[in-house]
Order: structure tokens, then sequence, then C-alpha cells
């Protein structure tokens, strides 16, 4: 196999070559690709995981791979992510809305009139609901006039959000893990998203909108990657059926 001769590099080492750079998400994430050139027996030198960036120590190495060339030399291309400050890069959302079907109880208009919503000059309530069968029945006149009679439910926007957020710790992925199933009022990097709070809520049992509903981690290097998801319910969550967070 011919060798390339060379002038003041060994290849015993690596060198790093030009034009490398950091480069942040507007989110907190920064991340880096190195490229290092060394002679084929010396690839083992090649960043480890978990090893700092050598000219930013927040970043770490996650990957290394590299490519030998017929004349012996290797290219190693090394990459690197961390957080640009603090222990967690902020939430990054996409939603969702569509209609659900929701108790006819938690419309806008069954205890007070809601001009927004619907054109009844009446609380649903008053016409014709029955307190003892939570229902419009057939039997009561009023709820015949207003053809209400077996309305039970109504179609409301249900909004779902997903997103996610990288965390330097396992321990931040453990503690979003615990919210699976539970309400919440805030969140670790939600805190300047769009308010929770869609709807009126059903009761004072009802204190929280949002549900985590679901929760999934990456781990590149040192840094962990976490995709949640969580529904708003107009309503509210009945604070005797769903644990809170907070």
């Amino acid at each position: 196999m011919a060798r390339v001769k060379t002038k003041g590099f060994s290849g015993g080492t690596l060198e790093l070559q030009p034009g490398w750079q950091i480069e942040s998400d507007g989110y907190g994430l920064l991340t880096s690709r190195l490229v290092f050139r060394c002679a084929a027996g010396s690839v083992g030198r090649a960043p480890k995981k978990g090893q700092p960036h050598p000219e930013d120590s927040r970043l770490s190495c996650f990957k290394s791979t590299y490519t030998i060339d017929s004349g012996g030399w290797a290219t190693i291309v090394s990459e690197y992510i961390g957080i640009e400050s603090g222990s967690f890069t902020r939430f990054i959302p996409s939603g969702q809305v569509a209609l659900g079907s929701e108790p006819i109880q938690v419309h806008p208009n069954f205890n007070k009139v809601n001009a927004a919503f619907g054109s009844s000059q009446q609380p649903l309530i008053e016409l014709g609901w029955d307190s003892d069968s939570q229902s419009f029945l057939e039997t009561d006149q009023t709820a015949k006039d207003n053809s209400l009679v077996g309305v039970k439910s109504y179609l409301a926007p249900s909004v779902q959000y997903s997103g996610s957020f990288y965390c330097n710790s396992i321990a931040g992925v453990t503690e979003t893990m615990k919210v699976v199933g539970k309400t919440f009022a805030t969140f670790t990097g939600v805190e300047d998203f769009p308010d929770l709070q869609l709807g009126q809520s059903v009761s004072d049992k009802h204190d929280r909108f949002a549900l985590m509903t679901g929760a999934s981690f990456e781990q590149f290097g040192n840094v962990y990657k976490v995709n949640i998801t969580f529904r708003i319910s107009p309503g509210g969550w009945h604070s005797y059926i769903y644990g809170k967070h907070n």
C-alpha cells in the first residue's frame, strides 16, 4: 500500500481540520461536528463518548466514525452535543386541534349563557335538564320544545401538544417519566408556552387543564432528548381521578 509522506505531521496524533463550528438551535441546544486526520493506525485515539469538546466544555462527544483511504490515512468525524446554559433547553412545541366528544355539562352555555357559544338565551341546565338522570328526558316538555332530548355530549376542540426538550442528566428524564398520567400547571421548558387553560373549569375539583399522556427519551452522550405529549381538557381534569404533578 502506498504511503503519503508528510512534513511536520507524523500522523500519530489527531489533527483537527479547519472550518469547524458550534451551532445553536435557538432553544438552548449546542451541536458541533469536528473532523480529524491521522494515520490509520491511530484511529483508536478518536474522541470517545462523553469526552468534552476541545474548544467548548459545554459540549461532549456522543459519536465518532472514521474512514480509511488507500494512502493509509484516516478521517475521523466526531459529533458533539451540549446545553447552552443550565440543565434544560426550552421546549420545542407542536400542536394539533381536532373536535372531540365532551359531556354536555362542560359546555360553556350549560350553567350560564355565553354568547360566544351557541344562540340560546338561557343556560342549557334550565332547558329541561334532569339532575337525577343527568340527561334531557323525553318526558320533559321543555327539553322536547328545545330539541334537547337525548343530548348527552357535544363536540368541542380537543387540543394535543407534543414536542421535545433536552436535559443533561438522567434525573431530568426520570422526573419527566413520573409525570405521565398526571396533571400539571407548569412544566420545565413550557413556562413560555400559550395558556394551558382553554375553557371553563367544570367544578373546583377540575383544577388542572393539562394532562401528560406520554413520554420517551433518547440518549446522545451526556445529553438526553425527551419527547412528551399532553392533552388539554376544556373543562379541566378531575383531581379525584388524576394525580397532580404540581
